[in-house]
């Protein structure tokens, strides 16, 4: 790794740090000592797969980046 890669990678690093702590933090305040899981919606729970956001962010990740793999494959 150059040393141009690495000062911006350290960069990102002590980003991701703080934000993870402080958003830990935060939510310690904001919670207490509450419980954090509630119940799943009904739309949730008849269509598990098709109506939780974060598989439909990475099935729609996943679908783009093969359609780019093979964009760039085959031009």
């Amino acid at each position: 790794m150059s040393g141009w890669l690495i000062v911006p990678l350290i960069i990102v690093l002590a980003i991701l740090a703080f934000s993870f702590f402080s958003t830990k933090g935060l939510m310690k305040e904001k919670t207490g000592s509450k419980e954090m899981d509630s119940s799943l919606p009904e739309d949730v729970q008849d269509k598990p797969y098709l109506a939780n956001p974060i598989f439909l962010a990475y099935g729609i990740f996943f679908v783009l980046l093969i359609v780019l793999t093979l964009f760039f494959v085959f031009s």
